[in-house]
């Protein structure tokens, strides 16, 4: 079980838990090549593509999260699920932005909470020009927020702490009935 303290009021006796998963060395499943960009992609360790696990392959995941921990949390759960798929981080929204516009992804997961723009904003914006799914992961729960990111067009909605199978599964039905994304404009 992973467990991460943030922010104020939390008490050291209960943690904030974001996301179970069993204990596994990071580098035994991916290697983490950093962009200089403040990005990084992972792709994973040449024996983990063939033990078997099902799914599509070859996706290209976006994550935009200014969380390291969860973003190489989510990266993990990610590749065990769709192996052989390259995921892309970026930690501000305009950053994430600019990688939707630039490149084709299959799905983006979006963090509400980023540093130099609200992940509102973002989805946005994103929607002013491409039908990419994208799946908010928040710690914002709350009914208001969630119709929110529901009414600017995310796909799904996500609070933590959350079980890595609810997100895959979630995932995976949100990708067996959505077509292949499209850019709604060329990206200037």
């Amino acid at each position: 079980m992973m467990s991460r303290q943030f922010g104020p009021g939390r008490s050291p006796r209960r943690p904030a838990r974001f996301l179970y998963m069993p204990k596994m060395r990071l580098d035994d499943l991916l290697r983490i090549a950093y962009n200089g960009d403040r990005t990084f992609t992972l792709t994973p360790n040449s024996h983990f593509l063939d033990d078997g696990h099902g799914g599509e392959t070859g996706m290209k995941i976006l994550i935009i999260e200014d969380s390291p921990e969860i973003t190489e949390t989510l990266s993990v759960v990610l590749q065990l699920n769709w192996p052989g798929s390259e995921i892309n981080s970026a930690i501000e929204g305009r950053k994430g932005i600019q990688m939707l516009k630039d490149s084709a992804y299959d799905f983006a997961i979006l963090d509400i909470h980023l540093p130099d723009t609200d992940g509102f904003n973002v989805l946005a914006e994103v929607r002013r020009f491409s039908t990419v799914p994208i799946f908010i992961v928040t710690v914002r729960g709350g009914d208001a927020d969630r119709k929110r990111g529901m009414a600017l067009g995310a796909n799904d909605y996500i609070s933590k702490p959350f079980k890595a199978k609810d997100l895959t599964e979630r995932i995976g039905a949100v990708l067996g009935r959505t077509p292949k994304p499209v850019a709604l404009t060329q990206p200037s």
